[in-house]
C-alpha cells in the first residue's frame, strides 16, 4: 500500500483510551447536569407548593369586612413559610416572584397598621377622661390607621389571589 501509515498498537490503545475518556467524560457531564437540573426544579416545585399552601391559608381575608371596622388581629396573617424562605424567592419567574413579593409587602404593612391602630384604640380608652384635645388627637390619628387599613387591605385581597394563581401556573 502507498502511503498507508502504519500505528505502532500501544499507540492506537492510547489513543483509543484518551478519546474514550473524553467521551466518557462527556456524558458523565451531561447527565450530571440534567440531575441538578431536575433537583432544582424539584426544589422550585416544593418552595412554590410551600408558599401555595401558606397563602391558601389565608381564605379567611375574604370573612373580613373592613368598611365596618372588622379589622383583624395582626396575627391573623402568618409568614413563616415566606419569612424562612425568602432567600428562595428568587428561584422563581419574574412574575411569581414579584406576585409574591408585593403579597407579602403589603401584608407586613398592613399588620404596621393594625399594631398602631391597636395602639390608638388603647391610648383612647385609657385617656377617656382626658381632655377633648387629646381625645380628638387620638380618634383622629385612629381613624387615619383605619383609613391606611382600608386602603391596603382591597389590595392585599386581589394580590394573595393574583399571587396564588401564578405559583398554581407553574407547579408541576
Amino acid at each position: 500500500m502507498i502511503g498507508a501509515v502504519s500505528i505502532p498498537a500501544e499507540l492506537a490503545t492510547l489513543g483509543s483510551g484518551i478519546l474514550g475518556g473524553i467521551v466518557g467524560s462527556i456524558g458523565n457531564y451531561a447527565i450530571q447536569r440534567r440531575m441538578e437540573g431536575a433537583r432544582r426544579e424539584g426544589e422550585v416545585n416544593a418552595l412554590r407548593s410551600a408558599l401555595l399552601t401558606e397563602i391558601e391559608t389565608m381564605e379567611h381575608f375574604d370573612d373580613f369586612d373592613i368598611r365596618h371596622r372588622n379589622i383583624p388581629n395582626q396575627d391573623s396573617f402568618s409568614s413563616t413559610i415566606y419569612e424562612s424562605n425568602s432567600s428562595d424567592i428568587g428561584m422563581l419567574s419574574k412574575e411569581e416572584a414579584e406576585a409574591i413579593v408585593r403579597f407579602y409587602g403589603t401584608l407586613k404593612n398592613i399588620r404596621g397598621e393594625i399594631e398602631r391602630f391597636d395602639e390608638v384604640q388603647h391610648q383612647l380608652r385609657e385617656i377617656q377622661g382626658g381632655t377633648v384635645a387629646a381625645r380628638k388627637q387620638a380618634s383622629s390619628e385612629r381613624n387615619e390607621r383605619y383609613s391606611a387599613i382600608e386602603d391596603q387591605f382591597g389590595d392585599l385581597v386581589s394580590w394573595r389571589e393574583e399571587a396564588a394563581k401564578k405559583l398554581k401556573d407553574n407547579l408541576e
